[in-house]
């Protein structure tokens, strides 16, 4: 088993973890907001780059977090998402995305399980 944190992607970020003895991190897909709008290319450029900057401080992606509320976005929006996230984690060598499932927001908790 390895510990990490959930946190956003930086070289700060990278640099912390190290210096406390954390071998992973859970990243937020949200740090390659830019990339994921852009597609493909520009994922494989943003994971290349972060993949020298993991390798440059021992430091492992265990899991690409990608939380939002997909019950209210539109489905093809939201499919369009998950691919791209998709595609960022395989070019991270990275196996485990975590998400939630939503809410519907004008419904209460008790309504929305």
């Amino acid at each position: 088993m390895r510990l990490g944190y959930l946190t956003s992607f930086s070289e700060k970020q990278l640099k912390t973890a190290r210096e406390i003895g954390f071998p992973v991190l859970e990243v937020a897909a949200s740090s390659w907001q830019a990339a994921l709008e852009s597609g493909p290319k520009a994922i494989k450029q943003a994971a290349a780059d972060a993949n020298t900057l993991l390798a440059d401080n021992g430091i492992a992606i265990s899991a690409l977090a990608f939380y939002g509320n997909y019950l209210v976005m539109e489905p093809t929006k939201a499919r369009k998402q998950f691919a791209a996230v998709f595609q960022l984690a395989n070019a991270l060598d990275v196996s485990v995305i975590p998400t939630i499932c939503g809410s519907q927001p004008e419904k209460s908790v008790a309504e929305n399980i």
